[in-house]
């Protein structure tokens, strides 16, 4: 939404356009990521949500919200 447009002008401003900033899945539902993920066989093991950084702190919310995606549908 608001987020992403105002960072698409900030990076338009800072660099003459050449750099374009794209949010294809921030509508999409997290099941609707895995189905699309699995489907072009995405090693889901191999990727993480976190909002902490760079590992998998298990707790944040989207965290959470990956691991209950997952686990209902019997994949971690």
């Amino acid at each position: 939404g608001d987020f992403i447009e105002l960072m698409k002008r900030s990076f338009e401003l800072q660099t003459g356009g050449t750099v374009l900033v794209e949010a294809p899945f921030v509508n999409w539902s997290k099941p609707d990521i895995v189905n699309l993920a699995e489907a072009l066989n995405v090693p889901l093991s191999s990727t993480y949500s976190c909002e902490a950084g760079n590992s998998v702190c298990g707790s944040c919310s989207s965290c959470r919200e990956r691991s209950r995606v997952l686990l209902g549908r019997n994949r971690c």
